[in-house]
């Protein structure tokens, strides 16, 4: 026992010396036992700390998709919005070019409105003068409707009076010759009248022909005429 340290000196020191060692075996144990029971507290705390971790990672990776589903849904709500921006700037395109065309075609209908306006003051003043015309035509035809039948009237009283008068006789057939000439100058006049109510009927102006119009004009003169008397 010398070379462990233990110096036996006295006699029946050696149960002694058990007991000792029994001792420090039971403490040794005892510390064993308390060191297996801290190792086994940091084990489950260790375990616990590894739950935790494996917790946190999960709520982590949760968190990551979690993330990448809100990116994945602005981006599309930012991508559909870049579409609809797009679409809007094509209507607004779109718009744009019909707005021109629109008033484009404003401005052209102005222009021939205005061309309208112009053919339909000329065909007016057409109207107006050939008008004048007619209204010349039908006097000068009412006039020589007249003078035949005033020619004939007095020939037919010269020739009661004039019987054997060679001077008288001259002057019938001279009153024949103009009521020839009157029956001549009537058939042109009405031919002429014929004619300026052919061409006024090829003029149209607010549903109605110029010849329309002017028996129109004619009657509300007549109509004049008579609130005049």
């Amino acid at each position: 026992m010398r070379r462990y340290g233990i110096d036996w000196k006295k006699k029946n020191t050696h149960n002694q010396y058990l007991s000792v060692l029994d001792y420090k075996k039971q403490e040794r144990v005892k510390e064993v036992a308390a060191l297996e029971d801290e190792l086994e507290g940091a084990q489950v705390v260790l375990e616990l700390k590894e739950e935790r971790i494996e917790s946190l990672d999960k709520e982590i990776e949760d968190k990551h998709v979690s993330i990448r589903k809100e990116q994945s849904e602005a981006q599309k709500m930012l991508d559909d919005t870049k579409a609809e921006t797009r679409k809007l700037q094509l209507e607004t395109t779109d718009l744009r070019l019909k707005n021109s065309e629109l008033r484009l075609e404003y401005y052209d209908n102005l222009d021939q409105l205005a061309d309208k306006q112009k053919e339909i003051e000329a065909a007016q003043k057409e109207a107006d003068k050939w008008m004048m015309i007619m209204d010349t035509a039908k006097w000068q035809t009412e006039q020589a409707q007249i003078k035949p039948e005033e020619a004939e009237r007095l020939k037919k009283e010269l020739l009661k009076t004039v019987d054997g008068d060679d001077y008288l006789r001259e002057q019938v057939i001279e009153l024949r010759y103009q009521n020839q000439m009157l029956r001549e100058e009537n058939r042109s006049l009405k031919d002429k009248l014929e004619k300026a109510y052919a061409f006024m009927k090829q003029f149209v102006i607010g549903g109605m022909n110029l010849l329309e119009k002017f028996f129109e004009w004619i009657g509300e003169r007549v109509k004049d005429v008579g609130r005049g008397r």
